[in-house]
């Protein structure tokens, strides 16, 4: 039988389970304080991903962030040794097609390489390149994701693909080709649970659908999720400043999350910079929504209504309204095998109305988008 992988021939992260990992009562372990210096002390890079301790690990990293700026956040990720953040690799992307635009002067150099200058260099206040687009939603799992979108909670891998959410438990020697996601169609029909299921053992998948709808600006969505997000240039002068605005829904099994955004961006160096700005600020008038119990397949309805986040001075705000994230446990036999003592997935968050505005000041320049998604 052909295996599957996540690169040619590698071998899974040696991930030594704790010594509560290999007790065999099952139980729950003692939630983590929810404070980011608790959280971001224990999260490692292993094998080149980030290494949330447990599910409950996993699942106080997104209750702390909510409470700490964004901005602290990517840096940390940023400044981990040994890891690339899928950011990281989009930004880089982004950066190498500077050469065709107008405001960098390039000449190839004998040895094959590019030298530019830069006649429109970033400044102080540009806090990197928005990267090229990616289909994680939620900034908080994109920083927290490597640039082969994976991570690890616990003993296992977790693999996202726009087709499917991958788990990859201890122990198992995986090689992720072409092949596999043919192979996990075919068992995906066989399965009758909306939860992970089996496509081998030690390889789990959950179904990640994308929901499609015209005339929305750069769209992607996932099983019970949509998603709209729209930009303009607010200054004139060859489209040197943009507003971005985002509302999403986003169910990838291991973690789901709704939420609105915007940004702040300037052009430098032939692509857009988060650029920090006098006010940023993202109001919504109306939030509503539907979870799905994973347990029970019944919907609660949640809905928010008039309210808004601002700050001064930063490039971006970030409002995320739910997550739910996926009980992902291992039950490890001393001496043997480690297997998934209890997979569930995180459940849908389904956008019933949402109107939002979105709004950047910068000295006497300013910007406003409106969104609305889904309603009647």
């Amino acid at each position: 039988m052909m295996l599957s992988v996540f690169s040619a021939c590698q071998q899974l992260d040696p991930l030594v389970p704790l010594a509560d990992e290999q007790k065999s009562d099952g139980k729950d372990k003692v939630a983590l304080p929810a404070t980011w210096s608790s959280v971001s002390s224990q999260t490692t890079v292993v094998n080149g991903r980030i290494r949330f301790v447990d599910d409950v690990h996993f699942n106080d990293y997104f209750r702390v962030v909510s409470t700490v700026d964004e901005k602290v956040v990517e840096d940390f990720f940023a400044g981990l040794p040994n890891f690339n953040s899928l950011k990281e690799r989009n930004q880089r992307e982004e950066l190498a097609d500077t050469t065709s635009h107008e405001d960098v002067n390039c000449r190839t150099l004998r040895d094959g390489s590019i030298w530019c200058t830069n006649l429109n260099p970033p400044r102080a206040t540009d806090e990197g390149a928005e990267g090229a687009e990616s289909l994680i939603q939620d900034e908080f799992l994109y920083f927290a994701t490597n640039e082969n979108y994976e991570l690890a909670i616990g003993t296992t891998i977790v693999k996202i693909t726009p087709q499917y959410t991958y788990l990859i438990i201890n122990g198992q020697t995986v090689t992720f080709d072409p092949t596999l996601n043919n192979l996990t169609q075919q068992q995906h029909k066989k399965a009758t649970s909306e939860n992970f299921f089996m496509v081998r053992e030690g390889l789990y998948a959950h179904k990640n659908e994308t929901f499609v709808q015209e005339n929305i600006y750069d769209k992607t969505s996932f099983n019970c999720g949509q998603s709209e997000q729209n930009e303009y240039d607010y200054t004139s002068g060859r489209g040197r400043r943009k507003i971005k605005a985002k509302i999403w829904s986003q169910n990838l099994g291991i973690y789901s999350s709704a939420g609105c955004s915007t940004k702040n961006l300037r052009r430098r160096l032939g692509i857009f910079w988060q650029e920090r700005t006098d006010k940023i600020s993202v109001f919504w008038p109306t939030f509503e929504y539907e979870i799905k119990d994973p347990n029970t397949g019944q919907y609660v309805n949640f809905l928010h209504y008039t309210g808004a986040h601002f700050d001064n001075n930063k490039s971006k705000q970030i409002e995320r309204f739910e997550f739910k994230t996926a009980i992902v446990k291992v039950k490890c036999v001393p001496n043997g095998p480690c297997v998934p003592a209890d997979i569930k997935f995180s459940g849908c968050i389904k956008l019933i109305c949402v109107k939002t505005n979105h709004t950047v000041h910068n000295g006497s320049n300013s910007g406003q988008l409106n969104l609305t998604l889904a309603c009647p």
